[in-house]
């Protein structure tokens, strides 16, 4: 197996935390740091700042892939750029003083963790066993980094889906809202006509499986259910590290689509990995985030009600777990977190918008739907 050096030059005057993956470490500031080095290229990586000079300060990075090394004749690194205020990519075109740079500060870097001493629950690769680097870009293009190595993310960015909702409820103007960072994550809408035939809605509303089959898979997975968990695999991901409230969104609308389905490309054994994949990424999510970021009146409903059920049997021991923690901080643990982290319209669609669907096949919040413009991580000095 091929590894990589990600050289990440430190020259602020401040604490900051660097994440590699779904690991992280604190550099202090004054401290000498060079980068990360032995990073192995068997998949996409995620690398992640949160800086400590402001009480609240949103977490940002990158992913990128392997190529990010060395890329024809240029050679990336990361440094803060203080005119935006962020740990930006930038270029080193003489290749010679880029491998001197990095034999020379060696030293100052630290490794990437060895397989072994990470919980299996916690393996990179297993997170990231679908995601393509193409599926990477075209979820996250936005026309200005340099995509063939690195794309951005931050706690702020919107979906699509967020931005087409609010265009229709709150009257936003719909151009300059794509003209920012977003997320172009696929748009699920159960109550559209591609997804409630005329003559069979009773039967599509209970099963999606020709929604999934006829409409998604062919026009936007090239009929490869493979790039469908890469997306789900991307959208968690991009919510647990970011704190992301639109990635949350669409995991949890993915689940849906998936645990409702009767058929399945791959059959019973997609949902058994569906099952193991569901399972450890329950097992990451971050206590903090249970009440933010899990629908868990959706998660009720795929292991109690759903299609695909009797198969979900790691899913359902670990969503115990998380039921047993809720318990705790909450009278009634369904309702409190469902208020918080539901967004839907009860109207079925017109077929011009899309509206955020989680909980879609639910009845309506009486308060109406929550939108969450983005989560910031405090830090007590």
């Amino acid at each position: 197996m091929a590894f990589l050096t990600l050289p990440i030059l430190i020259s602020s005057s401040d604490d900051v935390t660097i994440g590699i993956d779904n690991y992280s470490f604190e550099v202090k500031k004054n401290q000498e740091f060079f980068g990360i080095q032995n990073i192995p290229c068997d998949s996409v990586h995620l690398i992640h700042f949160q800086e400590h000079n402001k009480k609240e300060s949103i977490r940002y990075g990158y992913w990128f892939n392997c190529n990010v090394g060395v890329n024809g004749d240029v050679g990336y690194y990361l440094k803060y750029n203080g005119e935006k205020e962020i740990f930006d990519v930038f270029k080193e075109t003489n290749l010679n003083v880029y491998y001197e740079n990095i034999n020379k500060y060696r030293n100052l870097m630290v490794n990437y963790p060895q397989v072994e001493d990470i919980e299996s629950s916690d393996n990179w690769t297993l997170q990231t066993k679908y995601i393509s680097w193409d599926q990477v870009v075209s979820v996250h293009e936005s026309g200005d980094n340099d995509q063939q190595s690195f794309v951005y993310v931050d706690t702020s960015m919107t979906s699509r889906e967020e931005i087409f909702f609010l265009q229709k409820k709150l009257n936003i103007d719909e151009n300059n809202a794509m003209n920012e960072k977003h997320f172009k994550y696929t748009i699920l809408n159960f109550k559209s006509k591609d997804a409630l035939r005329a003559e069979y809605r009773m039967t599509d509303f209970l099963d999606k499986s020709n929604y999934l089959n006829a409409k998604l898979l062919p026009n936007f997975f090239n009929n490869d259910i493979k790039r469908l968990l890469g997306e789900l695999q991307i959208s968690f991901l991009n919510c647990i590290t970011f704190g992301n409230y639109g990635s949350s969104l669409q995991w949890h609308n993915i689940i849906e689509l998936l645990t409702q389905s009767s058929v399945v490309p791959g059959e019973e054994n997609t949902v058994k990995d569906l099952d193991e994949i569901l399972s450890k990424q329950l097992r990451m999510m971050p206590n903090e985030y249970y009440d933010i970021l899990l629908n868990m009146k959706l998660w009720r409903k795929t292991i109690d009600k759903s299609i695909q059920k009797h198969v979900l049997v790691k899913t359902r021991k670990q969503l115990e777990i998380i039921s047993q923690d809720l318990k705790g901080d909450h009278d009634d643990s369904d309702d409190a977190v469902y208020n918080h982290t539901t967004a839907y319209t009860d109207e079925l669609d017109s077929g011009e918008y899309y509206y955020p669907s989680i909980g879609s096949d639910e009845e309506s919040d009486n308060e109406g739907p929550t939108v969450v413009a983005g989560i910031y991580h405090n830090r007590n000095n």
